[in-house]
């Protein structure tokens, strides 16, 4: 009504997904992109600071967070969220009742989710001092609600996965049928966020145009190498696939 404009989280380098402002005005819910990882921020329009809802979501496992949404009441804050044992939740927040979610499960048919992997992200310096993100899905098994990877003497062979695009981002996700790969094959399936990755800025996004297209089989090269330095792995057993561009 004033025209005044305000700004918010200025010091947050990450891309913002989604906003949406609660029904009375007074609340902003923010879902910021880190790393691949949704984060989702509550901040008072007055003051520009995280409310205390803030803790409320730290708990969650990495993933992704893809719609989100206010009741008309205000009084619920709900949000669909996928990560690596689900392909979508339903998730309720009740904004006055702190640490208190519910949630509905979507269904993963006769899955055994204690053979799942659980995603970890790896940081690997190109060969040109180019950083780009892997998020490396291990084989192995949850023991006492914890997700343990396997190992083998000889190592564990691995499939690496390129993303299409080339604009596009892995992301700590359910990973549908190539969950069979861990779970059944004992396979480490690695996913890199080469250059040219949405999701770390218009420089990294851009990095790939042009030209500088066949830089990408730098990191290509530097990833292979990796894995060949890392004994979890088994450097003779190593293959590689892609969709569209990432083919």
């Amino acid at each position: 009504k004033t025209g005044e404009r305000k700004r918010y989280l200025g010091g947050v380098k990450w891309d913002v997904e989604a906003f949406e402002l609660s029904p009375n005005g007074k609340t902003l819910a923010v879902i910021h992109n880190e790393v691949g990882v949704s984060k989702l921020r509550f901040l008072d329009v007055s003051t520009g600071k995280s409310s205390t809802q803030q803790a409320l979501h730290s708990a969650l496992p990495k993933g992704v967070i893809r719609q989100i949404q206010w009741h008309r009441s205000g009084a619920d804050f709900v949000y669909n969220f996928e990560w690596a044992l689900s392909p979508g939740e339903i998730r309720t927040i009740k904004m006055g009742e702190k640490g208190k979610t519910s949630w509905a499960v979507s269904d993963t048919g006769q899955l055994n989710l204690n053979q799942i992997s659980i995603p970890f992200r790896r940081e690997i310096t190109s060969v040109d001092g180019v950083k780009f993100d892997t998020w490396v899905y291990p084989p192995g098994s949850r023991v006492n609600g914890k997700f343990e990877p396997k190992s083998s003497p000889r190592g564990i062979p691995v499939v690496i996965l390129f993303h299409g695009g080339p604009e596009s981002q892995f992301r700590p996700r359910f990973m549908g049928r190539y969950n069979y790969l861990m779970s059944e094959e004992r396979i480490a399936l690695l996913c890199p966020n080469v250059r040219g990755s949405r999701g770390y800025g218009k420089r990294y996004l851009k990095a790939d145009n042009g030209m500088a297209r066949a830089r990408v089989m730098l990191d290509v090269q530097r990833l292979r190498n990796a894995i060949s330095a890392d004994s979890y792995f088994d450097a003779n057993r190593i293959a590689v696939m892609g969709g569209s561009y990432g083919g």
